[in-house]
C-alpha cells in the first residue's frame, strides 16, 4: 500500500554555500588520512577542550559547527567514524554492537590562536582539517586503531547518457530572473537548490551548481550501491529532476539483481529520470571503494 501524501508541496531549501561546501566534501573526503598519520599543514589545528558524553534524551539533531568548534548530540561511535573519514556507513567494517548502538553527545572547542588559524583556511581545507580533527579525538578518547582498505564491489558509475547529456550548463553572471523560488514566492540565489515533494514524486531543482552535489544527494537515497561520478563533468549546472521515491532500493551492496529497468506505474523511477530528463545514467558495474577497517576501539571515558 503506497503511503498518503499531503496534496501540499514539503520544499527544503539549500542555498548557495551550503550547496557549495556540499559538493566540496565530496571532493575533501578523499583527502583525509588515517588516524597516526600526519599531515604537517594540519598539524596545529587540534580541539583545546573536549567532552564526551553518554547520550541521555536519545534524541538526535544535526550537528552544528561554529566558528572554533562543533557540537554532535546522539552520535554513534560509528556515526562519528563515517563523519572523520568521510565515507558511509557501509565502509566501516567491524562497526557492530555498542560500536553502533550506544550514542554520545560530543561537544569540541579550539583555543583562541587555533581558531583564529582555522578562519583563514579556505573551505576544502576546513573541511579536511575537521575530519583530521574529529580523527584525533577518536584516536585519544576512544582508542580507535583503524586501517584502510580497497575492495572491489558492486557499484553504480554516473555516466552521460548515450543520447547525450541533458542538463544545462550555466554561465557566470547568471541572473535568473525566472529561476528557482521558494512555496511563498522568495527568489533563491544564482547558487541554490530546492528539494520539494508532492503526490506526483519528489523534485530536485538546482541552478549552477556541480554535479557533485547531484552525486551527493544520490548518495543519500536507497539505491542499494555507492555511486562513482563517471561524468567528466567539471562545469556548473542548471537542471530539474523529478522522480518516485517508491522505487528506492534497500540501502545495502547487493549482488546486482533488482536494479528497476523501466518507469515505476507510481512514476518515473529515479533511474529512468536520470536518463530521460538530465541524460544521465546509472550503470551497474564493479569499482574500487575504499573501505575504513576497525582494529581497536574503547568506550570512551565520560567526562
Amino acid at each position: 500500500m503506497k503511503k498518503s501524501i499531503p496534496a501540499f508541496t514539503i520544499a527544503i531549501v539549500i542555498t548557495a554555500l551550503f550547496a557549495v561546501a556540499s559538493a566540496r566534501l565530496l571532493r575533501a573526503q578523499s583527502q583525509a588520512q588515517p588516524s597516526g598519520q600526519s599531515n604537517p599543514k594540519f598539524a596545529p589545528f587540534v580541539y583545546d577542550v573536549v567532552s564526551i558524553k553518554p547520550s541521555s534524551n536519545g534524541r538526535g539533531s544535526p550537528s552544528q559547527s561554529s566558528a572554533d568548534g562543533v557540537s554532535m548530540r546522539n552520535f554513534s561511535v560509528q556515526m562519528l567514524i563515517q563523519r572523520a573519514y568521510g565515507v558511509q556507513d557501509f565502509q566501516v567494517d567491524g562497526a557492530s554492537g555498542w560500536i553502533s548502538s550506544e550514542k554520545f553527545d560530543v561537544e569540541a572547542k579550539m583555543d583562541d590562536a587555533v581558531a583564529a588559524a582555522f578562519g583563514k583556511l579556505g573551505t576544502d581545507d576546513k573541511i579536511l582539517a575537521r575530519q583530521l580533527m574529529l580523527q584525533a579525538i577518536l584516536a585519544d578518547r576512544f582508542k580507535l586503531q583503524v586501517h584502510r582498505e580497497t575492495r572491489q564491489i558492486p557499484v553504480f558509475f554516473l555516466e552521460v547518457a548515450k543520447k547525450g547529456l541533458k542538463v544545462h550548463e550555466a554561465k557566470p553572471g547568471d541572473t535568473y530572473a525566472n529561476g528557482i523560488k521558494t512555496p511563498n514566492g522568495q527568489k533563491l540565489g544564482p547558487v541554490s537548490v530546492m528539494f520539494s515533494m508532492t503526490p506526483q514524486g519528489e523534485t530536485m531543482q538546482a541552478q549552477g551548481v556541480p554535479i557533485s552535489m547531484l552525486l551527493s544527494h544520490l548518495m543519500t537515497m536507497r539505491l542499494g550501491r555507492p555511486i562513482q561520478d563517471k561524468t567528466g563533468l567539471t562545469g556548473n549546472y542548471d537542471f530539474t529532476l523529478t522522480w518516485s521515491p517508491e522505487t528506492a532500493m534497500p540501502a545495502s551492496v547487493p549482488d546486482g539483481s533488482g536494479v528497476p529497468t523501466a518507469s515505476d506505474p507510481a512514476g518515473a523511477s529515479i533511474f529512468t529520470a536520470l536518463k530521460e530528463q538530465l541524460g544521465l545514467e546509472l550503470v551497474p558495474a564493479k569499482g574500487e571503494v575504499e573501505f575504513i577497517v576497525i582494529e581497536h576501539v574503547d568506550r570512551a571515558t565520560a567526562n
